[in-house]
């Protein structure tokens, strides 16, 4: 596991990949090289830590497109060029190292003058096909809503489009609903392009794993809500709503949610909720960013808890850690669920009705929220048939505090 507080003093600092105890931009000696430095100066050693590098600290790109990167013993380290605005040209370098505690790790782009073709293996994906043969992917689409005549179920692999590393799996109704749902998963492979095509069950226990999570009408694995004057509106319904696909592996998948004028009474909103996942975490990350915030509203997340009686919280260092852990996996596994939030961020908890109208079943966390200001969080899913551990809460636990130590 990487820790997880040096990643985000990366994400919320992106100007330069030089922040903190990071990495300083060097050039060597080489015409065709450029070299960086990361330092590790924690205690803790770096697991698949994520780098980002903006293209703007690439000095050689001018002259040169093409380029590797090799770590200190010139062997060739996987990464990926992600387009996050869609404009064509790429934006950010995308990498993951290891590294013993206190030491450093230098990692070098080499110019080259033909592309490279990469072949890395891969750790993250997104999938959202057609669920009819030949299961045709899509890049965008909108939302189905509750007057539509086609259902999401009838249309969809998965109802929507999903999203997975090498140990977790997670997934959109992509209708009214906007609930997530998690997968559990056996195998270190990537199997969503395969899961929920004609002549399969994702409710049964297969080889790869199972669809473990009831969600009902809860926000299930970290849905998205809004709190105003006491009211929880769910993140549903709006004018225009659409899925787009940013960024596909092989280290990390990014997709894209979006309501364009999702009302609540007079107000209209603009929601952008972005997800990433990328290889070796037990968890995936949201990014919440909202235009039309007036200040007297909260951004919800949530937790189910249909099979869950006790929110274990905890702060340790700057995060809030919420978490259940009972047999509450479909195949009657213990499931571990949790959320890490910025403690900065976070402004407490309550538990949604059992039934009735709206949000329900849900252990619900009220973020404060401004106007076009990202807010990002963790959703964390640990199933005892993924690794045995998880039958503990403590481990369980454990894993979560690992990524903010």
């Amino acid at each position: 596991m990487k820790n997880l507080f040096l990643y985000l003093s990366i994400l919320f600092v992106i100007a330069s990949c030089s922040q903190g105890d990071q990495s300083t931009n060097t050039k060597t000696d080489h015409p065709t090289e450029q070299e960086w430095i990361f330092h590790n100066n924690s205690s803790l050693s770096w697991n698949d830590h994520p780098v980002i590098i903006s293209r703007d600290k690439f000095q050689l790109l001018e002259e040169n497109p093409n380029f590797k990167f090799i770590d200190e013993k010139r062997k060739d380290i996987p990464f990926q060029l992600d387009d996050l605005d869609g404009d064509g040209q790429w934006d950010e370098a995308f990498l993951l190292l290891n590294s013993d505690p206190k030491s450093k790790r230098i990692i070098s782009a080499v110019f080259v003058d033909k592309p490279i073709v990469a072949n890395f293996k891969q750790r993250a994906n997104v999938h959202f096909g057609k669920k009819k043969a030949p299961y045709q992917e899509i890049n965008s689409a909108p939302r189905r809503k509750a007057s539509d005549e086609i259902k999401a179920s009838d249309l969809f692999q998965m109802e929507g489009p999903a999203w997975e590393n090498e140990h977790v799996a997670f997934r959109n109704y992509y209708d009214q609903r906007n609930g997530i749902d998690i997968f559990g998963k056996q195998t270190n492979l990537m199997v969503l392009d395969s899961v929920g095509i004609e002549g399969t069950n994702y409710h049964e226990l297969a080889d790869w794993g199972m669809d473990i999570l009831k969600v009902g009408n809860s926000l299930g694995a970290g849905a998205i809500a809004l709190k105003k004057d006491g009211k929880i509106y769910r993140i549903d319904q709006s004018d225009v709503s659409e899925y787009k696909l940013i960024a596909d592996g092989p280290l990390r998948a990014i997709l894209q949610l979006s309501f364009d004028n999702f009302k609540i009474g007079e107000r209209s909103y603009f929601i952008k909720h972005q997800i990433s996942i990328w290889g070796g975490t037990q968890f995936y990350q949201s990014s919440v960013t909202i235009d039309g915030i007036q200040g007297d509203e909260e951004l919800v997340t949530g937790i189910v808890n249909l099979h869950s009686s006790n929110l274990h919280e905890e702060t340790i260092n700057k995060y809030v850690i919420l978490a259940t852990h009972d047999m509450q996996a479909e195949n009657k596994a213990m499931l571990g669920m949790g959320l890490l939030i910025p403690k900065a961020i976070f402004i407490g908890q309550e538990e949604a009705p059992k039934d009735g109208n709206g949000v329900v079943s849900t252990y619900m966390a009220m973020m404060k929220i401004e106007n076009k200001k990202p807010v990002t969080f963790f959703f964390y899913s640990g199933w005892e048939n993924q690794d045995k551990g998880f039958k503990d809460m403590e481990y369980f636990l454990n894993v979560m505090k690992r990524d903010v130590r």
